[in-house]
Protein backbone atom coordinates (compact mmCIF):
# COMPACT_ATOMS: atom_id res chain seq x y z
CA UNK A 1 0.00 0.00 0.00
CA UNK A 2 2.86 2.64 0.49
CA UNK A 3 3.91 2.25 -3.04
CA UNK A 4 1.08 3.71 -4.12
CA UNK A 5 0.22 7.02 -4.83
CA UNK A 6 -1.54 7.44 -1.16
CA UNK A 7 1.56 6.51 0.48
CA UNK A 8 2.88 10.67 -0.27
CA UNK A 9 0.35 11.77 1.80
CA UNK A 10 0.39 9.08 4.64
CA UNK A 11 4.34 9.94 4.46
CA UNK A 12 4.20 12.99 6.73
CA UNK A 13 1.60 11.26 9.33
CA UNK A 14 4.19 8.09 10.18
CA UNK A 15 7.71 9.46 11.11
CA UNK A 16 6.30 11.09 14.51
CA UNK A 17 4.66 8.14 16.22
CA UNK A 18 6.95 5.64 15.13
CA UNK A 19 10.30 7.65 15.37
CA UNK A 20 8.44 8.20 19.50
CA UNK A 21 8.34 4.64 20.08
CA UNK A 22 11.48 4.15 18.67
CA UNK A 23 13.05 6.62 20.97
CA UNK A 24 11.29 5.05 23.56
CA UNK A 25 12.46 1.60 23.20
CA UNK A 26 16.40 2.89 22.46
CA UNK A 27 16.16 4.41 26.20
CA UNK A 28 15.13 1.49 27.81
CA UNK A 29 18.21 -0.32 28.79
CA UNK A 30 19.01 -3.45 27.69
CA UNK A 31 18.87 -7.14 28.86
CA UNK A 32 20.97 -7.96 31.55
CA UNK A 33 22.34 -11.43 31.74
CA UNK A 34 23.96 -12.51 35.60
CA UNK A 35 25.12 -15.72 36.44
CA UNK A 36 22.72 -17.61 38.94
CA UNK A 37 23.79 -20.98 39.22
CA UNK A 38 26.37 -23.48 37.78
CA UNK A 39 26.41 -27.17 38.14
CA UNK A 40 28.44 -29.83 37.59
CA UNK A 41 26.78 -33.31 36.58
CA UNK A 42 28.40 -36.86 37.07
CA UNK A 43 26.21 -39.18 35.02
CA UNK A 44 26.08 -42.32 33.13
CA UNK A 45 28.20 -42.62 30.32
CA UNK A 46 26.50 -42.12 27.28
CA UNK A 47 26.89 -42.40 23.68
CA UNK A 48 27.28 -39.31 21.50
CA UNK A 49 23.73 -37.27 20.88
CA UNK A 50 23.04 -39.71 17.47
CA UNK A 51 19.78 -41.67 18.14
CA UNK A 52 17.56 -41.68 21.19
CA UNK A 53 18.63 -42.22 24.21
CA UNK A 54 18.72 -41.41 28.13
CA UNK A 55 21.87 -40.95 30.82
CA UNK A 56 20.62 -41.44 34.12
CA UNK A 57 22.26 -38.61 36.63
CA UNK A 58 24.20 -40.07 39.37
CA UNK A 59 25.52 -37.06 41.33
CA UNK A 60 27.04 -33.92 41.27
CA UNK A 61 26.97 -30.33 42.73
CA UNK A 62 25.21 -27.20 42.41
CA UNK A 63 26.98 -23.80 43.29
CA UNK A 64 25.49 -20.23 43.33
CA UNK A 65 23.31 -17.33 44.61
CA UNK A 66 20.27 -18.45 43.06
CA UNK A 67 20.88 -22.64 43.43
CA UNK A 68 23.14 -24.51 45.75
CA UNK A 69 23.10 -27.89 47.23
CA UNK A 70 24.08 -32.09 46.17
CA UNK A 71 22.39 -33.22 43.13
CA UNK A 72 20.67 -36.56 44.06
CA UNK A 73 19.70 -37.59 40.68
CA UNK A 74 17.62 -37.21 37.26
CA UNK A 75 18.04 -37.65 33.91
CA UNK A 76 19.08 -36.81 30.45
CA UNK A 77 16.80 -37.46 27.51
CA UNK A 78 17.22 -36.92 23.85
CA UNK A 79 15.69 -37.45 20.98
CA UNK A 80 15.29 -37.25 17.37
CA UNK A 81 13.58 -33.57 16.05
CA UNK A 82 12.91 -32.03 12.70
CA UNK A 83 15.25 -28.91 13.79
CA UNK A 84 18.36 -31.27 15.03
CA UNK A 85 17.70 -33.10 18.66
CA UNK A 86 15.83 -32.67 21.18
CA UNK A 87 17.16 -32.47 24.75
CA UNK A 88 15.91 -32.63 28.19
CA UNK A 89 17.33 -32.50 31.38
CA UNK A 90 15.87 -33.25 35.08
CA UNK A 91 17.99 -32.83 37.79
CA UNK A 92 16.75 -32.81 41.33
CA UNK A 93 19.26 -30.67 44.06
CA UNK A 94 19.17 -31.39 47.28
CA UNK A 95 19.43 -27.08 48.98
CA UNK A 96 21.62 -26.82 52.02
CA UNK A 97 18.11 -26.34 54.46
CA UNK A 98 16.83 -29.87 53.26
CA UNK A 99 14.38 -28.29 50.84
CA UNK A 100 14.64 -30.41 47.02
CA UNK A 101 14.40 -28.35 44.10
CA UNK A 102 13.45 -30.26 40.93
CA UNK A 103 14.96 -28.26 37.94
CA UNK A 104 14.34 -28.46 34.33
CA UNK A 105 16.15 -27.88 31.37
CA UNK A 106 14.55 -28.09 27.53
CA UNK A 107 16.70 -27.10 24.46
CA UNK A 108 17.54 -27.87 20.82
CA UNK A 109 20.91 -29.05 19.45
CA UNK A 110 20.73 -27.94 15.56
CA UNK A 111 21.75 -30.29 13.30
CA UNK A 112 24.29 -27.61 12.22
CA UNK A 113 26.07 -27.87 15.56
CA UNK A 114 25.80 -31.54 16.16
CA UNK A 115 29.15 -32.10 14.28
CA UNK A 116 31.00 -28.90 15.92
CA UNK A 117 29.41 -28.34 19.18
CA UNK A 118 27.87 -30.22 21.82
CA UNK A 119 27.01 -26.83 24.14
CA UNK A 120 23.35 -25.82 23.77
CA UNK A 121 20.80 -22.94 25.16
CA UNK A 122 18.07 -24.21 27.37
CA UNK A 123 15.27 -22.97 28.90
CA UNK A 124 14.69 -23.48 32.70
CA UNK A 125 12.37 -24.22 34.83
CA UNK A 126 12.75 -24.54 38.46
CA UNK A 127 10.12 -26.53 41.05
CA UNK A 128 10.45 -26.63 44.51
CA UNK A 129 8.49 -30.32 45.95
CA UNK A 130 7.46 -28.67 49.47
CA UNK A 131 6.70 -24.91 47.59
CA UNK A 132 9.21 -23.19 49.44
CA UNK A 133 11.09 -21.79 46.80
CA UNK A 134 11.56 -17.98 46.40
CA UNK A 135 9.85 -16.95 42.59
CA UNK A 136 12.09 -16.06 40.16
CA UNK A 137 11.10 -12.30 38.44
CA UNK A 138 13.62 -12.86 35.69
CA UNK A 139 13.55 -15.11 33.06
CA UNK A 140 15.93 -18.41 33.77
CA UNK A 141 17.84 -19.57 30.55
CA UNK A 142 20.90 -21.41 30.76
CA UNK A 143 23.70 -23.43 28.79
CA UNK A 144 23.99 -27.05 28.35
CA UNK A 145 27.28 -28.97 27.95
CA UNK A 146 27.16 -32.19 26.78
CA UNK A 147 30.84 -32.50 25.31
CA UNK A 148 31.72 -34.61 27.81
CA UNK A 149 28.52 -36.90 28.57
CA UNK A 150 31.04 -39.79 26.68
CA UNK A 151 32.97 -39.62 29.97
CA UNK A 152 29.96 -39.02 32.54
CA UNK A 153 30.67 -35.66 33.04
CA UNK A 154 27.92 -32.36 32.49
CA UNK A 155 27.62 -29.01 33.13
CA UNK A 156 24.59 -26.52 33.40
CA UNK A 157 25.16 -22.71 33.41
CA UNK A 158 22.24 -20.73 34.36
CA UNK A 159 21.64 -17.10 34.24
CA UNK A 160 18.82 -14.82 35.55
CA UNK A 161 17.99 -12.28 32.39
CA UNK A 162 16.21 -9.38 33.60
Amino acid sequence: MLGTVGAASLAPVLPGPAAARLAEDAAAPPPQAVPAFRIELTTETASPLEAEGVARITGGVAHGRALAGAVEGGCIQWRPHPAGVEVTAQVAVRRPDGHLVELVERGILSAAQRGSRTALCTTTELFASDGDFPAFPALLVGRLDLGRLGEGAVSLLTYEVS
